[in-house]
């Protein structure tokens, strides 16, 4: 038998639901933010849920982790981290002096909701691993995947926060940013392997997890 395709086939499987969960609570920090701020479309749309089901998106949530997980299988390897996206939450905001700002915020739910899963596995991690053996190994993976995940959902690419935050800021056509989307995931692959990109990427997340594990080893002491 081999151990080590088995361990792989283990890691990958654990990364993808750790993945799952928390684009389902990404997804829904925006619906329960549009709806504290008076969009009835959310909740009337199923997406004020944590259900996973209700937030999947066949490319991001599905098809692009899973060719992510499955690399390390066929090359060679540890799947270190994933990235993905749930399905828009769709918004019907009805006031045009307040549109942009509360599309914002509402934008802005969803990174902030991975930083505070890391923040939670940082705590729990610290607190736990006194008395729970290797419990550090499993918080230290949901704090690597939601640093990634938030960093990944600021960029400025369709169907990333990132570029709706941008059409906002610059006061994009919906036209000009539709027409961007068409070819959004195609430019997310390339990025993904543009060296450059992502010597950056990984210098920021690696720095978000320097000051989170600096909290966990806080927490256990």
């Amino acid at each position: 038998m081999n151990w080590e395709l088995l361990e792989l086939v283990r890691q990958g499987a654990l990364m993808f639901l750790l993945l799952l969960a928390s684009v389902t609570i990404h997804e829904w920090a925006h619906a329960f933010v549009a709806n504290r701020l008076g969009d009835p479309l959310p909740r009337a749309q199923g997406r004020l849920t944590l259900n996973p089901l209700a937030h999947i998106d066949t490319m991001g949530t599905l098809i692009l982790p899973g060719i992510l997980v499955l690399m390390p299988l066929i090359f060679g390897g540890q799947v270190f981290s994933l990235f993905g996206w749930g399905k828009p939450v769709p918004l019907s905001l009805g006031d045009p002096k307040t549109r942009r700002s509360q599309e914002i915020k509402i934008m802005l739910a969803g990174p902030a909701a991975n930083l505070s899963i890391a923040l939670i596995a940082a705590c729990l991690g610290g607190l736990l691993s006194p008395w729970v053996p290797k419990i550090e190994e499993f918080f230290a993976l949901v704090i690597l995947l939601n640093s990634s995940l938030f960093l990944f959902n600021l960029l400025p690419i369709p169907p990333l926060d990132g570029a709706r935050l941008m059409r906002h800021l610059f006061k994009m056509k919906e036209e000009t940013y539709m027409q961007w989307s068409r070819y959004g995931f195609f430019v997310v692959l390339i990025l993904l392997n543009f060296t450059p990109l992502r010597f950056v990427v990984n210098f920021i997340v690696q720095s978000l997890n320097v000051g989170f594990f600096s909290v966990m080893q806080l927490m256990s002491l």
